[in-house]
């Protein structure tokens, strides 16, 4: 369908690339940079005696949430516009007119900020997490 309405155009540079790409860079910002600085202060201390899984656990989740903090409002209207444009197969200067005329102005940029934060924690804790759980058994 997309190669019959959109051509070969439509298949490689979908409605709503830009925009993901705007969602994406504040997130990967986010995972592989400000996550780390999080970790590494809220981590117990190396010479503290050994600690548990869950006390690492614990502190590796409250990094991921304030690190969350930071990539929900960065990535999030980016992410509304790209749901949109792809949703009504819209160029981006109707899905942000559209958005704006809709949901009453900027607030509808942020529509859904607060469970999509939330839900963003999960994904900056456990991606780290298992990278750093499994990277000792595959050498």
């Amino acid at each position: 369908d997309t190669l019959r309405s959109g051509g070969l155009r439509g298949l490689l540079l979908p409605h709503g690339l830009t925009m993901i790409a705007a969602r994406e860079v504040p997130y990967c910002g986010c995972l592989f940079f400000l996550s780390g600085q999080f970790r590494a202060r809220l981590r117990p201390s190396a010479q503290e005696p050994p600690h548990s899984w869950l006390r690492l656990a614990a502190s590796d989740y409250a990094a991921a949430f304030f690190t969350a903090l930071v990539a929900g409002p960065l990535s999030h209207a980016p992410s509304v516009v790209a749901s949109y444009q792809q949703a009504h197969a819209a160029g981006l200067g109707c899905a942000v007119r559209a958005i704006y005329e809709a949901r009453g102005g900027m607030r509808g940029f942020f529509h859904g900020l607060l469970p999509r934060t939330l839900s963003l924690s999960g994904s900056l804790f456990i991606v780290p997490f298992t990278i750093e759980l499994l990277q000792p058994l595959l050498g």
